[in-house]
């Protein structure tokens, strides 16, 4: 694991992020499922980030953007505030069609 978010892909490549979700005014976000809502923004994620860690006890998804900022300033998981020693972020690539496929479908 690597102490730098977004770093430490397979063989320590860099991680190779997909471009955000545009998703369009999505109004009345509370139809949102739960799980597609970030914990820290508590919008609609676009961009849905894994946070692996070995002090954690599961993989929460974040928003990139906001974790990347979140871990910064303090090195814990922002849902649960455990220390991190270390971790990675790598995208959440099943969460991404899953908000992008309901967003489609508002969409139409």
């Amino acid at each position: 694991f690597a102490e730098a978010a977004g770093v430490g892909g397979p063989a320590g490549r860099a991680v190779v992020w997909p471009a955000p979700l545009r998703l369009q005014d999505i109004a009345g976000k509370s139809s949102a499922p739960r799980g597609f809502l970030c914990a820290i923004t508590h919008e609609v994620m676009t961009q849905p980030a894994l946070l692996l860690s070995p002090q954690l006890t599961s993989v929460p998804s974040y928003e990139r953007d906001a974790v990347e900022r979140w871990l910064q300033r303090c090195c814990t998981d922002p849902r649960t505030r455990t220390p991190l020693r270390s971790y990675r972020l790598m995208p959440n690539d099943d969460l991404r069609r899953a908000i992008d496929d309901w967003a489609r479908g508002i969409e139409e």
